[in-house]
């Protein structure tokens, strides 16, 4: 068995789980005291914007890492990541790591302090496993494990159910964390927990709401007939799969599978990337290696407006411009940095 551990937990109810004021205040005034800190965001649009604002209200580091970058960029900032905030990162100055789900596993990081929206409890204790990591010194208040949980008081968890679909297991999360009197005990916590929140059985205590319940419901069925379909395209001898990652995704991800962007300069004659890289100069070989280098997974409901598939890939002819590359298609806007990623912006008409 793993050594008993105790994370110290603090329950922090908001709009849309976004940190308020009080949290943004306690984030920038625990930097200036030495914290290594992590904040975790469900959506990638959350993190962006909470980086934004941090970097414009103080001078603080922040970083940034999600997985809406081309894939060179983001082996890029997880090289940075795993220097900043890694094992034998120097702790000579506070810092904030802005990230998304991608700091949940592999990655050994190291922090003092982690701010996270609600997610599953499995998920929820994986990103718990980053505070406190290893052994050193800790800057004053923040010796022991601490884990700010920002949740709602509602039973509609919006954008944040359809990243992990049931709502039934955000909801008993919550109702966990609402009991644990603002300290949960590792490792029995990892079997009481989960199985009391992956558990077919009854919830123990309150109800669970029935417009929880019904879409908790929905979703298994949805997830059947998903299984169904993908059984049926993966055994029908009259339309043979093709051994693609596209293929192969679709059998195993389903609706839920993102789009490949792959973003292009605008106005170029022949396929142009970002970087200058043109499909005439090299062969099938080496343009396959450039695709996956500058490759962007995006989520699949942007289909409707992106530009259409061409060879398993979408093209985004982006314009160049002081701040980074730009696109847009009536009210759609996005914008790519190697810092930030690819953004989707709010465009007025």
């Amino acid at each position: 068995m793993p050594p008993d551990r105790e994370v110290a937990v603090q329950i922090v109810v908001s709009k849309d789980m976004e940190p308020g004021e009080v949290v943004i205040e306690k984030l920038l005034a625990s930097v200036k005291c030495g914290a290594t800190i992590a904040v975790v965001c469900n959506l990638v649009q959350s993190a962006q914007r909470l980086a934004q604002n941090l970097r414009k209200i103080d001078s603080a580091p922040v970083d940034i890492f999600h997985a809406r970058y081309r894939f060179k960029d983001r082996q890029a900032k997880e090289s940075v990541a795993k220097k900043l905030y890694g094992k034998d990162a120097p702790r000579t100055t506070g810092r904030i790591l802005v990230a998304t789900q991608v700091v949940e596993q592999s990655l050994d990081l190291d922090f003092d302090w982690l701010v996270t929206q609600l997610c599953p409890v499995d998920l929820l204790f994986q990103r718990m496993g980053r505070l406190h990591r290893h052994e050193r010194s800790r800057p004053i208040g923040f010796e022991n494990p601490f884990c700010t949980i920002l949740t709602n008081d509602s039973d509609d968890f919006a954008a944040h159910e359809m990243i992990y679909g049931d709502a039934r297991i955000l909801w008993r999360t919550r109702e966990l964390l609402k009991k644990c009197n603002n300290s949960i005990q590792f490792p029995s916590a990892y079997r009481q927990w989960i199985e009391a929140v992956y558990g077919r059985e009854e919830w123990v205590g309150e109800l669970e709401p029935d417009s929880v319940i019904g879409r908790s419901c929905a979703f298994r069925e949805m997830q059947k007939l998903m299984w169904y379909e993908a059984q049926q395209r993966a055994t029908n001898g009259m339309n043979q799969f093709a051994d693609t990652d596209q293929n192969a995704a679709s059998l195993t991800r389903g609706k839920e599978m993102g789009l490949a962007v792959v973003p292009i300069q605008a106005g170029q004659t022949d396929k142009t990337l970002l970087d200058g890289e043109q499909r005439v100069k090299v062969n099938e070989f080496e343009w396959s290696e450039l695709l996956n280098l500058n490759t962007i997974s995006v989520p699949a409901g942007w289909k409707d407006w992106l530009p259409r598939f061409e060879n398993g890939y979408i093209y985004l002819p982006m314009t160049h411009e002081s701040n980074g590359w730009t696109w847009q298609k009536g009210k759609n806007s996005l914008k790519y940095t190697a810092d930030y990623g690819l953004e989707k912006l709010e465009v007025n008409e």
